[in-house]
């Protein structure tokens, strides 16, 4: 066991992933990804950079959308923003 003042090893879980292990990857860019995408490849771009299920990044810009009208904007932005793979 270690103290606030011991030096605690390396390990290999400091991987700058988030408590959760997803998140983006220590040198990974965002870009959109044209495998896979139904429309303008932002959802896979992000999904892949945030190492999530592309249906989840889909659902949430769906969600948005229904709710506010802002998931459009965002999805417009982001494939405007985001450079194409």
């Amino acid at each position: 066991m270690y103290t606030s003042t011991d030096e605690r090893p390396d390990t290999e879980q400091d991987n700058h992933a988030g408590s959760f292990g997803f998140g983006p990857q220590p040198g990974k860019r965002l870009t959109r990804n044209p495998i896979g995408r139904m429309l303008g490849g932002v959802c896979t771009g992000l999904a892949d950079y945030l190492g999530v299920d592309v249906a989840i990044v889909r659902l949430g810009f769906v969600g948005l959308t229904l709710l506010s009208g802002v998931g459009i904007v965002a999805y417009a932005a982001c494939w405007i923003v985001i450079p194409q793979e």
